[in-house]
């Protein structure tokens, strides 16, 4: 093992500490053309007007040293889903109608995960990530650890005890990155 490989991981831990803040929130309908638009797009739909849970925290990249907003949305009712993403200094260039219409909403990152109560093969509780996506040239830079980093620190504060675990179907570098484990470690530095 090189001197690299030791730091690498070290460097990756890109979550400012002391960063995350936490507030309740209800969507608004954004400006846009787009009737199902809301000022928070990439939640997507049928629950608005029911309030969320908003994380926020500060990403460093560990490339370009840049300091990036975070953000996770958590919906509050049975069939809760969480979205979080990492926006790069672009997205706050877009209009609503730039943002609804661009694939990734303006991120660099995103990851969406789910706790259905009716419809599970476990009643833990625990959210499944789903998805989770890393625009090109951004990848192997921390992006997807930050991201699993504040779902996870997200869950823990939100219900002690609940976890964030892996999709069942996952790529090789998914495989990679969990590493053969049943949860996603939460940090006791954030």
């Amino acid at each position: 093992m090189t001197a690299f490989d030791t730091a690498w991981p070290i460097v990756k831990m890109p979550i400012v500490p002391d960063s995350i803040k936490r507030r309740t929130y209800t969507p608004k309908p954004a400006k846009s053309k787009h009737p199902n638009a809301w000022t928070y797009p990439w939640i997507g739909g049928g629950n608005f007007g029911n309030p969320y849970e908003q994380y926020t925290a500060k990403f460093r990249d560990p490339v370009s040293n840049e300091i990036l907003d975070m953000q996770l949305d958590m919906e509050n009712h049975e069939n809760e889903r969480a979205v979080a993403q990492i926006l790069g200094p672009e997205f706050y260039q877009m209009t609503d109608d730039e943002i609804y219409d661009d694939k990734d909403r303006g991120t660099r990152a995103s990851a969406y995960a789910s706790a259905s109560w009716h419809n599970k093969d476990d009643d833990s509780g625990n959210y499944r990530v789903n998805n989770l996506d890393t625009k090109e040239g951004y990848q192997r830079r921390g992006y997807a650890t930050g991201l699993y980093d504040l779902m996870a620190h997200a869950l823990k504060n939100r219900r002690d005890g609940f976890s964030l675990i892996p999709d069942k179907e996952q790529t090789r570098a998914a495989r990679k990155l969990w590493d053969g484990r049943d949860k996603w470690p939460v940090r006791d530095d954030l």
